[in-house]
């Protein structure tokens, strides 16, 4: 697992994070999961084309358009709302990211969908699954258009609050509401890395600690509005602190 390639982020104060690049057969299998559903639904509209079959051409060219309206847009519409799966990538713990570790944007969604088609050439993906093998991000010709790759989505087990520093009153937890929603809205990705911030804070110069926390905070208070007053007197770092705690712990015990 050590020696499993890994997509390197090396933020502006030298602060580096690694992210496991999904294989080639987990990839493979999340498409095959993917593929089953898309053809399943894929039939259930050949049936319901099955009334103009009385037209042979026009039913076979409405198929056509259908089919890859159904495949692209599958892919769309669940890597949007599930912020980078789909079904078969949630089911093998798979997620596409920015490959420079910005957030996914709709955009990168859309070509790396629309591109499918050309990976798929000459016949089942075998140029998008060559360009996978050779490309040391694993990237298909969608994901390099895109600039995207696939990564395993780890499941970070409860972090030891006694290390980060997390105080038994959080302000962030006096609206209850709002501090679901922050936890809805943070990306596995962005609570990796605030983690992995707060775990290596002392191995920054003071400056670049300084620099790297107020960069996430800002990030972490443009995800949910909350009142002025619950950061007053919070520091940027301490904000990260209160975030962890509302991701990791659901409940204060």
């Amino acid at each position: 697992m050590n020696g499993a390639p890994k997509l390197r982020i090396r933020t502006q104060d030298g602060v580096t994070f690694a992210y496991q690049i999904a294989g080639p057969f987990s990839r493979f299998l999340a498409w095959l999961t993917d593929l089953c559903l898309v053809l399943a639904v894929t039939a259930i509209v050949s049936q319901l084309t099955a009334v103009i079959s009385v037209f042979p051409s026009l039913a076979g060219a409405t198929m056509m358009l259908a089919g890859f309206a159904i495949w692209t847009g599958y892919g769309i519409l669940f890597e949007t709302l599930l912020h980078g799966q789909t079904l078969g990538k949630r089911f093998l713990q798979l997620r596409v990211v920015d490959q420079t570790g910005h957030v996914l944007s709709f955009p990168q969604v859309v070509v790396r969908n629309l591109l499918r088609g050309v990976d798929m050439l000459p016949v089942a993906g075998l140029l998008g699954g060559v360009c996978v093998l050779l490309n040391r991000h694993g990237q298909r010709l969608g994901d390099l258009a895109a600039g995207t790759v696939v990564i395993v989505n780890n499941r970070f087990s409860q972090p030891d609050f006694s290390q980060l520093g997390v105080p038994k009153y959080n302000s962030l937890r006096d609206y209850p509401h709002l501090a679901a929603r922050l936890r809805q809205l943070t990306s596995p990705e962005m609570a990796a890395t605030l983690l992995d911030a707060l775990m290596r804070r002392e191995d920054l110069e003071p400056q670049s600690r300084a620099t790297l926390f107020a960069d996430l905070a800002t990030d972490v208070r443009s995800l949910v509005r909350f009142p002025d007053a619950v950061f007053i007197g919070v520091s940027d770092e301490q904000c990260i602190r209160n975030t962890i705690d509302i991701i990791y712990r659901e409940k204060r015990v």
